[in-house]
């Protein structure tokens, strides 16, 4: 072979393909895009948490001023598969639906129609059952997300305290419910973010003081008690 076609051949073999060059800048910039985004996601996280737990009055009035809308009454257009079961108590897991933030005494009210829909607590929206609970907010008055961070007003409710939670504090990485189920995710709390330490904040992964909870909560009845027949014998 010549020294001309040998010169031709390498000349051609060094030039790359314009298209493998395409190919190769929109995948960096696919990569780009979603590592942006996953940066977004974890500063607004952080910076919800630094809002959830920047002073010592976290778990000081974390349920006070919650307006919780009310259940509507029992829809009677259910699916037949479940009749039955709103004569006992509705298990967690509910048609594949884990109703997580729900009061047990709620669960009949999260139970799909025969069409396969949740009503809104508000009675003037209907959704998928399989948008109850999947981190996206439907319905209007929050209902459909009692166990996600999803809607703005939404409410978790922790059983064991008998007490709502705002959702923004559901998977925040801050301990509120003493059994920990508002942190079923299991999110941890960034070292960086240096939070303020203090005995009245949990910090995930959570364990399970609601023994504490109740013998604070009974020392307190005993206290009210003993303050009550002071005030009388006296």
């Amino acid at each position: 072979m010549d020294q001309p076609t040998q010169r031709q051949i390498r000349l051609m073999g060094g030039r790359s393909n314009p298209f493998q060059t395409l190919i190769a800048l929109f995948v960096t910039a696919v990569f780009f895009m979603m590592f942006q985004a996953s940066i977004l996601k974890n500063l607004q996280r952080s910076q919800q948490m630094l809002l959830n737990s920047g002073s010592e009055t976290h778990n000081k009035g974390k349920y006070s001023n919650m307006h919780v809308v009310s259940p509507p009454e029992i829809h009677r257009n259910i699916n037949p598969k479940f009749a039955q079961k709103l004569a006992k108590e509705i298990g967690i897991k509910v048609n594949g639906t884990i109703l997580r933030g729900v009061k047990v005494d709620h669960r009949k009210f999260y139970v799909p129609s025969k069409e396969g829909l949740f009503t809104c607590f508000a009675g003037n929206q209907s959704v998928p059952w399989s948008a109850v609970n999947n981190d996206y907010c439907d319905c209007e008055d929050g209902s459909d997300e009692p166990g996600t961070s999803a809607c703005k007003n939404g409410k978790f409710y922790c059983e064991p305290e008998h007490q709502y939670l705002p959702s923004s504090r559901v998977n925040d990485g801050i301990c509120d419910c003493c059994d920990g189920s508002d942190e079923w995710k299991g999110v941890t709390v960034s070292p960086d973010l240096k939070l303020p330490v203090s005995d009245d904040v949990q910090l995930a992964p959570c364990r399970d003081t609601c023994m504490d909870y109740e013998h604070t909560k009974m020392r307190e009845n005993n206290i009210i008690h003993e303050g009550s027949v002071a005030r009388q014998a006296y």
